[in-house]
């Protein structure tokens, strides 16, 4: 799902393994509904670091490998700095020369309410325990039809059924 935007910006919006970070965040966004909200959340916290001249950096919870990734690649994308901790299950994220707020939205790269990832999966969820406090119970959004994002100081997620 390229388009002008990505194609006029490939090199920024690529991480250091070459990764076009905007084509995978347009793809997870649409892969399934917790990857949305993550990725959601993700560019919350990230735009509020930037925008706040207080703090250079944010440590995130503890999560899943998985999760880490997505954080890495979102921190790419904003021009972040960004490191696992000493434990090895946190990222931590800093402001950089490079740092910036991208021009483009999450929630206006939505094109619809369907999921790539729509199979039925029988074995644990890589989401650990930690993270369900950190964001809240996913369970009850499995069968997502849609959902609307208001803009506040805290972004509010309101889903229908």
């Amino acid at each position: 799902m390229m388009n002008d935007f990505a194609d006029s910006n490939n090199e920024i919006y690529t991480d250091s393994t070459g990764i076009d970070l905007y084509s995978f965040i347009v793809n997870t966004l649409h892969k399934n509904a917790k990857d949305r909200i993550m990725l959601l959340h993700l560019e919350e916290h990230m735009t509020m670091l930037i925008n706040d001249n207080t703090r250079n950096s944010h440590k995130f919870p503890a999560m899943s490998s998985y999760n880490r990734m997505l954080v890495h690649r979102v921190a790419a994308f904003f021009g972040l700095d960004h490191n696992v901790d000493q434990n090895g299950t946190a990222v931590v994220v800093n402001k950089t020369a490079q740092t910036r707020i991208p021009d483009v939205k999450f929630a206006s790269l939505i094109k619809n309410d369907y999921y790539t990832d729509e199979s039925r999966r029988l074995r644990r969820d890589a989401q650990s325990y930690e993270e369900v406090d950190w964001f809240f119970d996913f369970n009850f959004i499995n069968n997502i039809a849609s959902f609307q994002v208001h803009s506040c100081f805290h972004q509010s997620f309101i889903f229908s059924l």
